[in-house]
């Protein structure tokens, strides 16, 4: 479960509708034989953003909060065939919304 309060800065939108970015991890090292830990990043990727996050662009201007929406991560199993489907399933819903 997302905690929008401190996901992300706060830049949370609480609906995708309200939001301009869509993200979607996909926590999947499968094919990894050597040096795994790509599985890890999404969730890493949360955490440091939640602690140390511009809240400007290279401009200098401010991110509106409610800027993006965070799906969370797709559910990967060992059954590749299936994680695929599910992560092409929810890749198409996040992509529906046009963001």
């Amino acid at each position: 479960m997302i905690d929008y309060e401190k996901a992300w800065l706060g830049l949370c939108a609480k609906k995708p509708e309200h939001a301009k970015i869509c993200i979607l991890g996909i926590p999947f090292d499968g094919g990894a034989s050597l040096g795994k830990g790509a599985a890890k990043a999404p969730q890493r990727i949360r955490d440091l953003a939640s602690e140390d996050m511009p809240e400007a662009d290279d401009a200098w201007i401010l991110i509106k909060k409610g800027i993006m929406f965070d799906y969370g991560d797709v559910e990967i199993d060992l059954d590749w065939e299936k994680s695929f489907k599910r992560v092409e399933d929810r890749a198409y819903e996040v992509m529906k919304m046009g963001k």
